[in-house]
């Protein structure tokens, strides 16, 4: 994605797509770690895999497309 403002309200859309291309679920919320000052930090995501909620760590993430919040590994 470009540089600029992200919208939880357009993340939480996204499916959750393996380090392969192969969908794997879908994101259902994002976690936030307020700093005090400045941005929230992102912690992680929320994703429904198999019907079944699960935590995805922000590090496993290698990247935010348009088609997807794509895994590392």
């Amino acid at each position: 994605m470009t540089p600029g403002p992200l919208y939880v309200s357009r993340i939480v859309r996204l499916p959750l797509v393996a380090a392969d291309g192969s969908a794997v679920g879908k994101v259902d919320d994002v976690v936030l770690l307020p700093t005090g000052e400045g941005a929230p930090r992102v912690l992680g995501f929320v994703a429904t895999v198999q019907r079944r909620p699960i935590f995805v760590n922000a590090a496993r993430v290698g990247e935010l497309a348009q088609d997807g919040l794509r895994l590392r590994s």
